[in-house]
């Protein structure tokens, strides 16, 4: 059995056929072998998954979109915070986080990063990791893609307006992390320190300005591993495991 070929089109109208971007046609047709005729899935830019068929391979190959989208996964209601690691990881971070549907994904620059990348720098390294998840979404048929943002410093991730109940994740934390998502209400933002973990004094501002600090067992977790983990939580909790 042909596992279902997926690919991003800007702009689409139920019943239209639509151009596939020169990557696309080269993998449609290279590596997935499809044929005139098969049928693939499409995800426009507002997020929607819609079937459609082959009708012509090209180059550029043309494919004609169906006349109303069909379900794909929900978004779980997460935004995660994460403390910078080496790219590779967050490579991983993003793959994974995608395929579980997050919404957004921010980095954190705190007082044990080892080292914070030129925002300059730092811009082609960002594009990669879009790329990242969009082929994980395209994976896992999940139709939204999480936003990646930029590296933020801990000071200003904590003035910033929260969209949802934060919740920071550290061994130092007196409560459980999922205790503590089981009693959120609505949208979460989970934030995750790097490997060396945030300081003292980063954890007073954050619980001066109300984030809530919460434990997460009592082994020391790699940053990517950490959230990976308190993500799967936070959908079991909002009862979106699995779904």
């Amino acid at each position: 059995m042909k596992h279902t070929f997926r690919c991003i089109v800007s702009h689409l109208a139920p019943g239209a056929t639509v151009e596939l971007s020169p990557p696309d046609t080269h993998h449609l047709i290279r590596v997935a072998r499809r044929s005139i005729g098969d049928d693939i899935e499409v995800i426009d830019a507002d997020g929607r998954l819609w079937r459609a068929q082959i009708v012509d391979l090209g180059p550029p190959a043309r494919v004609q979109v169906a006349q109303a989208p069909t379900p794909a996964p929900p978004s779980v209601p997460v935004r995660l915070w994460v403390g910078l690691a080496d790219y590779g990881r967050l490579d991983t971070l993003v793959e994974k986080a995608t395929e579980l549907g997050v919404q957004a994904i921010m980095l954190i620059s705190s007082a044990r990063v080892r080292r914070t990348p030129d925002p300059a720098a730092f811009t082609s390294r960002r594009a990669r990791m879009v790329r990242v998840a969009e082929a994980a979404a395209k994976q896992s048929g999940r139709a939204l893609i999480p936003a990646i943002g930029g590296i933020v410093a801990f000071v200003d991730m904590v003035a910033a307006e929260p969209s949802g109940t934060r919740v920071l994740v550290d061994p130092r934390g007196t409560v459980g992390l999922g205790d503590t998502l089981r009693h959120c209400a609505g949208p979460v933002e989970l934030i995750i320190g790097p490997d060396a973990g945030f300081d003292p004094g980063e954890l007073e501002v954050a619980a001066a300005a109300g984030i809530r600090i919460a434990r997460m067992g009592d082994a020391v977790l790699r940053t990517e591993t950490a959230a990976i983990t308190a993500l799967v939580l936070a959908a079991d909790a909002v009862g979106m495991l699995g779904t």
